[in-house]
């Protein structure tokens, strides 16, 4: 799958699916290689409306190393956008 494509994967997703599991999809449609860095790297392509000051925000998420943020608190952090 090329990366426009999972972006548009992504972009479907929006307001079916919450943050976590938009986050979830992508971990899945990149073969499990969700890392901070993809996480940050395919949502600010598919939504270039999030502040940038939710992407560092983004990475205490608990799927992320030293992350210790819950699935609740990544769905609000984004939940103004998705």
């Amino acid at each position: 799958m090329s990366d426009d494509e999972i972006i548009q994967e992504l972009r479907g997703a929006r307001g079916r699916c919450s943050p976590a599991e938009i986050a979830e999809l992508l971990d899945k449609l990149t073969n499990g290689d969700l890392s901070r860095a993809t996480l940050i790297s395919y949502f600010i392509r598919a939504f270039p409306d999030i502040s940038l000051a939710t992407w560092r925000e983004a990475g205490h998420w608990r799927k992320f190393p030293h992350g210790t943020r819950s699935d609740e608190w990544l769905n609000a952090l984004f939940s103004p956008w998705l």
